[in-house]
């Protein structure tokens, strides 16, 4: 978990927190691993993507369960579960 917290405030929040995450891209998260890559171990970047992708499904849920998007946003959850 701390190490989870580290990633997060020591890389993401410094380098995407500017981000919506409605907003982040392919492009965003390229330039992101590029830019660790050459600092950073194949490991470490691996725990960097593991948070990353774990927040992501954390905010698709989220915006899934949210019933102010409606009848329309929760439909097209549905659809990308699959």
């Amino acid at each position: 978990f701390e190490r989870y917290q580290s990633v997060i405030r020591r890389h993401l929040k410094p380098d995407l927190g500017f981000v919506r995450i409605q907003e982040l891209g392919f492009a965003h998260l390229e330039a992101y691993y590029s830019k660790k890559s050459s600092s950073l171990s194949q490991t470490t970047l691996k725990l960097h993507h593991a948070v990353i992708s774990s927040s992501l499904k954390w905010a698709h849920a989220k915006a899934a369960d949210n019933p102010e998007r409606g009848q329309a946003g929760r439909q097209q959850a549905q659809r990308s579960k699959g």
